[in-house]
């Protein structure tokens, strides 16, 4: 009986102690877990902190050794270890890629979206860079925002190229949720949008809304033409003083000035003649390609606090031409403009007019003091009984100048995920820079043996038609001595078949080095093909490991 009691203290002693350690254990497991976690969140704040302060990578060489003398009681700084190519890669292939696809699936949960385009020349790598913006209704921040999409190198600046590269840079965008699209005011980008509604057409989407091109292009280049016709010359002083004198060796500072006029009255006369030409012409070019000339960008005075506080039939008016337009570019259904129209009179006479303090917040309404019109908009709007109103203003702020900005970042499962798997992607992608290396070396040797098999060949076929040359040569000369019985001929002809000979045997080895260099460049395609393979295999997996994350 003792014996037996003493088994059972010990065996529950034993599981207890079991026990205890296997949830030391797993406590130990999960203290690991939450410390892995806290730190890929400090390397991921720190990552886009760097990134929105323009830090270098070269600036996170050493940080790891100064936060752990920092934060000397800091788990999480002791286990930090981010370092200059881990931040390259993290950025380029952790990051970045992330951050693009939440934009896309953020930009197709939108029910419109404006696309904004711009076309400089990178001074640093000497090429003209296509950038690409996105004006969207953002669910998330509730309000317009315009985010950066893409940016393209692109060579030649015509029209069908500036296409190609829209829809590259567009890819994954819905083009039926495409409203505008925003630009500068160049012929050539003129020329482009003519390309863009024919592709569109062509495909069954609806047409783009006409509101014309950026304002400051059209008012540059009419203060630049119309200089030019009052032969004032304005950019030669301009021109002289940084190509003339590069360096101002000595500043003097100007002690009097001669202001009393020496000019004739007629010279006076002229003058004032071209200054009021030039402001006429000035003044009337902008008038003449300026956005009001646009029925869309007229009538969209409608969704203005101030026109909505004043007379109730002039705004309702503008709203009903608005609709009419935008039936007339497949926007609104005709069934439905009439609900629309109903709940816009009613929202501006009940809520705007029908309220007294309301009423005064829309009159005394300053887009530059108070808050962005989305906002203000939205506050009135969001009810059920203006929900259909509500989603068309939403798409009509769009197509305006409303600017957002993201302020805050979520750090979730899935961004710790893509920072994670950064590392074997920048192994992937140096792998197949590797392999592509080795590729063009390949290539570039089969070329070069393509090449010498061609000259080869072109060699061989000389020596055949002099030995054909020759032959026929020494023939006649055969005949020639049996006519004549001159030994002189005769050896002649046997000079002749001797160089025959020697010709005919370098021929020959040149036919047996072009079979050398066939069988060199049979195997060397086949090792190309292989490592075509590879990249292809290589490019496929990375996909899939995208899909899957």
């Amino acid at each position: 009986m003792g014996g037996s009691g003493t088994g059972s203290r010990s065996e529950a002693n034993i599981s207890q102690t079991s026990g205890s350690s296997s949830t030391a254990q797993s406590s130990g497991l999960h203290h690991l877990s939450t410390l892995g976690k806290k730190v890929a969140d400090a390397e991921i704040l720190w990552t886009l902190k760097s990134v929105h302060s323009h830090f270098s990578a070269h600036a996170n060489m050493g940080m790891n050794d100064l936060f752990q003398h920092m934060f000397t009681d800091s788990e999480i700084a002791q286990a930090y270890s981010l370092s200059e190519s881990k931040f390259r890669y993290m950025t380029t292939f952790g990051l970045g890629p992330y951050f693009s696809k939440k934009l896309v699936e953020d930009i197709n949960k939108s029910t419109t979206h404006s696309v904004l385009f711009n076309e400089s020349l990178n001074e640093h790598l000497q090429n003209k860079q296509f950038d690409v913006y996105v004006r969207y209704w953002s669910d998330e921040s509730c309000k317009v925002d315009s985010h950066y999409l893409a940016s393209l190198f692109i060579g030649h600046g015509r029209a069908a190229d500036l296409l190609n590269h829209y829809e590259d840079a567009t890819k994954d965008l819905e083009p039926n949720k495409t409203w505008h699209v925003g630009m500068d005011g160049p012929n050539v980008n003129l020329a482009f949008e003519r390309e863009l509604k024919k592709s569109r057409e062509e495909m069954g989407l609806p047409p783009l809304l006409s509101l014309g091109t950026c304002g400051l292009h059209t008012v540059y280049r009419a203060f630049q033409t119309d200089a030019k016709e009052t032969n004032w010359n304005l950019d030669r002083p301009c021109i002289f003083t940084t190509t003339g004198l590069p360096i101002c060796v000595e500043q003097n500072d100007v002690i009097k000035v001669d202001v009393s006029s020496s000019e004739q009255a007629r010279e006076k006369l002229e003058f004032d003649m071209s200054c009021k030409a030039f402001l006429c012409r000035t003044t009337g070019k902008p008038l003449e390609k300026c956005p009001l000339k646009f029925a869309v960008v007229r009538h969209l005075r409608c969704l203005d606090p101030r026109v909505m506080a004043g007379q109730i039939e002039t705004s309702v008016k503008l709203f009903e031409r608005l609709l009419t337009c935008l039936i007339d570019n497949q926007r609104v259904r005709e069934d439905g403009a009439d609900v629309l129209k109903k709940q816009y009179s009613s929202f501006v006479t009940e809520v705007v007019h029908g309220n007294a303090a309301n009423l005064l917040l829309f009159q005394k309404y300053d887009r530059v003091k108070d808050e962005r019109i989305d906002s203000f908009l939205a506050a009135y709007l969001k009810e059920s009984s203006y929900k259909q109103l509500w989603e068309l203003v939403k798409c009509l702020l769009v197509v305006s100048h409303a600017v957002g900005a993201v302020l805050n970042v979520k750090i979730d499962q899935e961004l710790r995920n893509a920072a994670k798997n950064a590392s074997s992607r920048y192994k992937a992608e140096l792998k197949k820079q590797q392999e592509d290396e080795k590729r063009m070396i390949k290539e570039d040797e089969n070329k070069a043996i393509n090449d010498e098999i061609f000259s080869l060949k072109r060699k061989r076929k000389h020596l055949l038609e002099d030995c054909c040359t020759l032959r026929s040569s020494s023939e006649k000369l055969m005949d020639l001595a049996e006519k004549e019985q001159k030994m002189i001929h005769v050896t002649e002809a046997n000079s002749y078949r001797h160089t025959i000979k020697s010709m005919e045997n370098e021929a020959e080895q040149v036919h047996e080095k072009v079979e050398q260099l066939k069988k060199k460049l049979k195997k060397l395609r086949y090792l190309t093909s292989i490592l075509g393979y590879r990249v292809q295999f290589n490019c496929n997996h990375a996909r899939t490991v995208q899909r899957l994350e």
